[in-house]
């Protein structure tokens, strides 16, 4: 029954990546170096693939194998890390960001929730400012990107892709019926503290300070509002804030509806790993979403 539901996922993830049968037989025909007809007995499931197969047809897919695996107990859930590459994005970056668009777009509905327990300022209220923005990319730039060469933050840059995604990320998170967040109490005093470090070692100029310094404050009086309305002001759907009396070690979301149920938690400050309910079948369509 497993290895029947195991098939069965297997054939799913490559027929929405290729939906024409004869043009999945060619491709994997080509890929595992094998005849049609032995191609036509596995997707029938007389003969099963290999591992060596499934894995070289996971890597050419782009899937996980752990999504497609049935986990009999119900205290497992199956977690992916899709790193996006911020500094130099490539196409399939930005296809995994279009996903996330995608996948909010297709939640704009009233019963639609959004919950976030962070210990950083949340990325939905920071990223209409540059200067905050470009921050977290070069924390990020110097917390995983493993390049040797020291990089200043008046020379990073954000790509005009970037701040599209960014954009719509936004506009999509907005139509989210209700949004609540749980700020760590120092929230604001560990962006201070890792802004301090940049600027004693050099790497951030004074000009640079005043102007996140400005844009901090600005992000705050627009929480105040946010958070004396409840509402946002271009959708009307709610939102509110609760300060944790807690220090929270890391950043925590999930958007869940009726049909779909999603959670993700923050990884090298702008990536996150994701997990999707198990028992919301459809939520295995978006396996690939990341953020």
């Amino acid at each position: 029954m497993k290895n029947n539901l195991f098939h069965k996922k297997l054939m799913e993830e490559m027929n929405a990546k290729i939906p024409h049968k004869s043009q999945l037989v060619n491709k994997l025909a080509t890929l595992l170096k094998i005849e049609r007809e032995a191609v036509y007995r596995r997707l029938r499931g007389e003969v099963p693939f290999s591992f060596q197969e499934i894995a070289t047809v996971a890597q050419e897919f782009s899937f996980s194998i752990d999504g497609i695996v049935d986990n009999s107990s119900e205290n497992v859930s199956s977690f992916r890390l899709k790193h996006v590459e911020f500094t130099d994005p490539e196409d399939a970056d930005f296809a995994l960001m279009e996903q996330l668009i995608h996948f909010l777009n297709f939640i704009n509905n009233p019963a639609s929730e959004c919950g976030e327990a962070t210990n950083s300022i949340p990325q939905d209220l920071y990223v209409k400012y540059d200067s905050i923005t470009r921050f977290y990319l070069f924390k990020w730039l110097y917390l995983y990107n493993d390049t040797p060469k020291v990089v200043r933050y008046k020379d990073l840059h954000l790509n005009h892709k970037i701040k599209e995604y960014h954009h719509l990320n936004l506009v999509g998170t907005h139509k989210i019926g209700h949004t609540k967040y749980i700020l760590d109490m120092d929230l604001f005093r560990y962006f201070i503290k890792d802004l301090t470090y940049f600027r004693n070692i050099a790497l951030i100029e004074d000009e640079d300070v005043r102007i996140l310094k400005e844009d901090l404050l600005q992000l705050i009086d627009d929480m105040e509002e946010l958070s004396v309305t409840g509402t946002y002001q271009d959708t009307g759907n709610k939102i509110q804030f609760y300060i944790s009396n807690i220090n929270l070690n890391t950043s925590y979301k999930y958007i869940q509806t009726t049909t779909y149920f999603i959670s993700f938690i923050k990884a090298f400050t702008m990536n996150a790993v994701v997990s999707f309910d198990k028992n919301h079948v459809k939520c295995e369509k978006l396996a690939s979403v990341s953020d």
